[in-house]
C-alpha cells in the first residue's frame, strides 16, 4: 500500500556539540517536490523504538513544539517563521540553519507528530489480548489523539481547504494507505499476515468516516466504539473463528 518512495531529504543534525537527531533514529523526509500523503509509509519506522524522533532539548524539538503552538493559535496560513522563532526563544536566522522554509519545518513537525502517535498507539495496543480489544483500542486512541490535537482542530475549523483535498479521490486512497501502515502492526498479532493490512485499512476507513461527523465525540467513548466495532468493523475484517484469537 501507499505511494512509491520519492526523493528524500534528511533532517539536518545540529552542529557539532549540539544535540539534534539521535544518529540511530535519524529518518529521511520526502522532499517538497513530488511529496504525497502516501509517502509517509516510507518515512515512519513502525518498529518498537521508544525514543522520540527529536532529542528533547534540540533546536529542532523546540522549533517543532513552537510551530505546533503557533498552528493552534494562528493556523497554517498565518503562521510565520518569525512567530515560530519567537515562540521557540531563538532567532529567525537560527531556524534557517535547520530548516529551509516554513514548509520544511511543518513537514518535520508532521512526521514528528506521526512518530509520537505511532508510539502512543503501540504502547496502548500492547496491553490488550484479542482482536476486538485491539481494534477498539486503536479507534479510541486514534480518535482521542486527533480530536484533542489543537493545531489540527484549528486547521479543520478555519482552514479546511488545507485538509479536504487529502480526503477525496486518489489522495484519500494514499492517506488511507498511510494510515493503514500505522495501524496494521497493532492488529497483526491476531490476524494472518495477508489480512492485517486490509483490516487496518478498513479500520482507517471507518475511523475517518465517523471522525468528521458532527457526533464524532462518540468515537472517544469506549461503549460507543465497541458497539461500532461489532456492527461495522469486525464483520468486515475477520471471520468469527479469529475474533477470540489471542496475541501470537
Amino acid at each position: 500500500m501507499g505511494a512509491e518512495s520519492g526523493p528524500t531529504t534528511p533532517i539536518p543534525h545540529q552542529p557539532a556539540g549540539g544535540r539534534g537527531l539521535d544518529s540511530e533514529t535519524r529518518i529521511a523526509l520526502p522532499s517538497r517536490r513530488g511529496c504525497r500523503p502516501g509517502d509517509i509509509t516510507h518515512v515512519v519506522a513502525l518498529d518498537d523504538r521508544e525514543t522520540e524522533l527529536l532529542a528533547p532539548d534540540s533546536v529542532e524539538r523546540r522549533a517543532v513544539d513552537a510551530v505546533l503552538t503557533c498552528l493552534a493559535r494562528h493556523g497554517l496560513t498565518k503562521t510565520t517563521l518569525e512567530d515560530v522563532a519567537r515562540e521557540a526563544g531563538c532567532g529567525r536566522a537560527t531556524l534557517y540553519r535547520y530548516f529551509e522554509s516554513k514548509q520544511d519545518l511543518v513537514e518535520v513537525a508532521l512526521w514528528s507528530e506521526v512518530d509520537r502517535f505511532s508510539r502512543t498507539l503501540r504502547a496502548a495496543v500492547r496491553e490488550v489480548a484479542n482482536l476486538e480489544d485491539a481494534i477498539v483500542t486503536t479507534i479510541l486512541v486514534s480518535a482521542r489523539e486527533l480530536t484533542s490535537h489543537a493545531g489540527l482542530r484549528y486547521v479543520l475549523d478555519f482552514e479546511p481547504e488545507v485538509i479536504l483535498p487529502h480526503l477525496a479521490f486518489e489522495a484519500a486512497d494514499l492517506l488511507l494507505g498511510a494510515a493503514a501502515s500505522i495501524l496494521a502492526p497493532g492488529l497483526a498479532p491476531y490476524l494472518p499476515a495477508d489480512r492485517a493490512d486490509r483490516a487496518a485499512e478498513w479500520v482507517a476507513r471507518v475511523l475517518l468516516a465517523y471522525l468528521f461527523r458532527p457526533d464524532s465525540s462518540s468515537l472517544t467513548d469506549e461503549s460507543d466504539v465497541r458497539a461500532l466495532v461489532h456492527e461495522l468493523v469486525l464483520p468486515g475484517v475477520a471471520p468469527s473463528s479469529l475474533l477470540s484469537a489471542t496475541r501470537g
